[in-house]
């Protein structure tokens, strides 16, 4: 038999269908496994009106098995002339049994008292209406609101519940509603009685998606998705435009719409002196509106606009969108214009009225620290554009204060670019003011120009360091202040460019700007190392594995991002190698005697004895020099030769000496080859792949 539960609900905010299906999905498939219910696939719907899982072949009953419940001890059980004693008149009061139902089975090295039980041949309906109202209870929504006397929560009024098999409804209730059978089609164009749209039986799950559809309802949100899809790509195609944004806009517009009927509309050319990205926000931002944008950049002045309706006067839909458009964007052509009046730099002393953090300063603050951290950094990366960096660093923060900004907080940097550009500043120093917050993830783009990449460093070192110095951690759930963001940021940028950057270095240096700050310099730096390594850890594990990004990691600091990604990316290519697996077992045997030594010591050339010291110890030093300049690969390479010589040594050297002289020595030495292995990575922690 099929199963299809769905609740119905008042217009859900679009980004909340997708993880409360997800939610449905898992905990239906959690409970059928648990009461192991066999099933086949689970699907989910959503729209704005509705969460809905099916569950195709679902068992009609839990399997029936016998289960063996142990009681006491035989000799506990029943006293010296066989009676049965109080103990095992308790274990069969509580387990509802009798004397004859009782067997002695073997259990260890003794005899019990046991019972076995039939267990499980439950209705599948009755496991889902017991678990059911629990499973709606933990739907996870950022915010809850109650709306009738029951008391229950959800992020929007429930209306009404669907909850069948294929031969009859899963009864249970929830607050003031009770399960049925019946759905609601859409809430305008399916000629309802009420407000809700007309009323529908499913008697089937299998009917389900096909009765709604014709009342108007596209339940399948990937269908819906499709639908926008295909519309667009007529529209880029009969434009000759590209839609920006899409992805995102789709997927919001999916799970705004229970219906998709898109139309196409225009606003007036006067608005095309709009910067492009303002003109698509606005659309975007407050309307949900899709723009087209030729490869040259310019905007065209068409939009599609999707609608949950099929109207009877398409014209007057489409002006009532182009109405609402208007309004929006001529609010922005009077920022733009009043923007424009008055330069940048003119606004930065108005930073001192903006509060960054209580304990921080204000932004004025800020900027005359990235002043500073910005030249620090330039005079590493770009020696010969310190200037530009510095006046890009100026003015980083003064778009704040533009109406422009004010209105849409998410033009911050590119409405800087356009005004600086504007005003006659330096083409790079403006491109500088946008790339500041790049990357803003990991799939945005790097800044591209040199200023902008210092700026961008400078302004994600600035708020780590800041940020950690006050106590203002990320939590494992929650990251307001973005600082996972901004340490993913600097680790994209340095291995994107492959730059060869003191972190360690700039965030002493960058700690010395700020006055007050909560950790000392050291405690702070090791809270970053720590925080850079788990960043590291997490964007380079889905790509290689978390195994050999560990191994790699473990050996050394969270600053050395360059190193490690270079480290990772080399030796995934010759996991499967003998050469590979021969420097493993060597760094193991090498391991493996010294790892109860706490203490360090230091060679002595001097007490080197056996000519198998003096062979690793020199080979030793040779390998020291050599691999400042050698690839991690090459490393690998080197070592796989350096075995020979290590067996050797322990074939014929006593390490663990009766001397302690020697035997300090003996142990210093191999603290320093193990020391050479980890300038590659912990190879016991690495993984050796079987050849295919």
């Amino acid at each position: 038999m099929d199963f299809l539960l769905e609740i119905g609900t008042e217009e859900l905010p679009a980004f909340s269908v997708k993880p409360a299906l997800k939610y449905l999905e898992k905990s239906l498939k959690g409970l059928l496994e648990q009461d192991e219910l066999t099933f086949g696939d689970i699907k989910t719907f959503g729209t704005p009106r509705r969460l809905a899982v099916f569950v195709k072949e679902l068992s009609e009953e839990k399997p029936q098995k016998t289960q063996t419940v142990w009681g006491p001890p035989k000799n506990i059980a029943f006293d010296e002339k066989g009676r049965p004693t109080k103990a095992l008149e308790g274990f069969l009061k509580r387990n509802g049994a009798t004397l004859e139902q009782v067997k002695i089975l073997p259990k260890g090295k003794g005899e019990y008292v046991a019972l076995e039980k039939i267990v499980g041949g439950e209705p599948a309906e009755k496991i889902l209406a017991k678990a059911l109202p629990r499973i709606l209870d933990n739907i996870p929504f950022p915010k809850y609101m109650r709306w009738d006397s029951s008391g229950k929560l959800f992020l929007r009024p429930v209306r009404w519940i669907l909850a069948i098999t294929s031969k009859r409804v899963v009864k249970f209730k929830w607050g003031n509603l009770k399960s049925g059978s019946y759905t609601y089609g859409h809430r305008f164009l399916s000629g309802g009685e009420t407000f809700r749209g007309r009323k529908i039986e499913v008697k089937d799950p299998k009917e389900y998606l096909k009765l709604l559809k014709e009342n108007y309802v596209i339940a399948d949100h990937k269908e819906r998705k499709k639908q926008i899809e295909k519309a667009l790509s007529e529209w880029e195609e009969k434009l000759q435009a590209r839609v920006p944004l899409r992805g995102e806009l789709t997927e919001e517009n999916t799970f705004l719409v229970e219906y998709v009927y898109p139309i196409l509309c225009s606003f007036d050319e006067k608005y095309l002196e709009l910067p492009p990205l303002v003109i698509v926000t606005v659309s975007a931002h407050h309307q949900r509106f899709f723009c087209f944008q030729k490869p040259n950049g310019e905007v065209v002045n068409r939009f599609l606009a999707i609608s949950n309706n099929v109207p009877k006067e398409e014209g007057i839909v489409r002006k009532g969108f182009e109405k609402v458009l208007r309004a929006r964007l001529e609010d922005a052509l009077f920022f733009y214009r009043e923007d424009l009046k008055r330069p940048l730099e003119s606004l930065v002393p108005q930073l001192k009225g903006v509060v960054q953090h209580s304990k921080l300063g204000t932004l004025y603050d800020k900027t005359q620290r990235l002043i500073k951290l910005g030249e620090e950094i330039a005079k590493n990366l770009c020696p010969q554009k310190v200037e530009k960096v510095k006046r890009a660093c100026f003015l980083s923060k003064a778009d704040l204060l533009t109406e422009m900004v004010k209105e849409l907080d998410e033009l911050q940097g590119y409405m800087g670019f356009v005004y600086a550009k504007a005003q006659g500043e330096d083409g790079e120093v403006a491109k500088a003011l946008w790339e500041q917050y790049k990357p803003k993830g990991s799939q945005d783009e790097l800044p591209q120009t040199e200023v902008g990449t210092v700026l961008a460093l400078a302004d994600k070192l600035h708020d780590l360091v800041g940020y950690f110095g006050i106590g203002e951690k990320p939590k494992s759930s929650a990251d307001p202040l973005g600082l996972r963001r901004a340490c993913l940021g600097i680790i994209r940028i340095v291995e994107g460019k492959n730059l060869d950057l003191d972190l360690k270095g700039l965030i002493e240096k960058t700690y010395d700007l700020f006055e007050g700050l909560k950790l000392s310099k050291g405690e702070l730096v090791r809270e970053l190392e720590e925080f850079f390594k788990q960043r590291v850890v997490n964007y380079l594990s889905p790509v290689y594995g978390k195994e050999i990004v560990h191994a790699v990691v473990s050996a050394r600091g969270g600053f050395e991002i360059g190193e490690i990604t270079q480290t990772v990316k080399q030796l995934s290519h010759i996991l499967n190698t003998s050469q590979l697996a021969a420097v493993r077992e060597a760094y193991r045997r090498v391991k493996k005697i010294i790892s109860r030594v706490k203490d360090t010591y230091e060679v002595d050339e001097k007490l080197l004895k056996t000519p198998y010291e003096e062979k690793l110890y020199n080979r030793l030093l040779q390998l020291e020099e050599e691999f400042k300049s050698l690839s991690p690969s090459q490393r690998v390479e080197k070592l796989a030769e350096l075995k020979g010589i290590i067996d050797q040594f322990f074939d014929n050297v006593m390490v663990m000496a009766k001397e302690e002289e020697l035997r300090k020595n003996r142990i210093a030495l191999l603290q320093r080859v193990k020391k050479l292995f980890e300038t590659v990575a912990d190879f016991e922690k690495l993984p050796l792949r079987e050849k295919q």
